[in-house]
């Protein structure tokens, strides 16, 4: 006759509210995103600002970035229209961006 299981307790790790995205766990509750960006956002502005680092052609003093669901805006002054579409194209490249919106201005030369 075999022993009856007994059940201690009732976890199931399926009913987690808790989804794995590498290494650690983020709480996907319905929580309110902060006033100023998202994590997301943020970590998507960030790697444009790498790119466009990455491209050594931009004063990245003069130059901001925003996102906001996957939309960036590129705000600032760069040294040539050139300039300005490759910003453009760069932030084009990155993974996630979905629309550019580019309000960078030409500084004039004196």
């Amino acid at each position: 006759m075999s022993k009856p299981v007994v059940l201690y307790f009732a976890y199931n790790p399926a009913e987690e509210p808790l989804k794995a995205r590498g290494s650690e766990y983020i709480d996907d509750g319905p929580h309110p995103a902060p006033i100023e960006q998202a994590p997301e956002d943020e970590g998507l502005a960030h790697r444009v600002e790498f790119e466009l680092d990455a491209a050594n052609t931009f004063d990245m003093s003069a130059v901001k970035v925003m996102a906001q669901n996957g939309n960036i805006t590129l705000e600032g002054r760069v040294g040539s229209p050139a300039e300005c579409i490759l910003a453009n194209n760069i932030a084009l490249t990155v993974d996630g961006v979905g629309n550019v919106t580019n309000n960078l201005r030409v500084s004039k030369v004196a």
